[in-house]
């Protein structure tokens, strides 16, 4: 499963995300299955997915 599979496939999970934090050595900038979720890509080794409020809703490490 790439990067932009596991990111996708938890943003599924959590229907209520809108933002998106992600590795830059993931190389991922955008997440065509979820156009209306911003990504912002940080040096920090792990995903956090934030709702509207700006409230973590999850935080993961990709595995590959």
């Amino acid at each position: 499963m790439t990067y932009l599979e596991q990111i996708e496939q938890y943003v599924g999970y959590y229907p209520a995300t809108a933002f998106a934090s992600v590795p830059v050595t993931c190389g991922v900038t955008t997440l065509p299955a979820y156009p209306g979720v911003q990504v912002h890509v940080w040096t920090e080794d792990f995903c956090e997915l934030e709702d509207g409020t700006g409230t973590d809703v999850a935080r993961f490490r990709l595995v590959g």
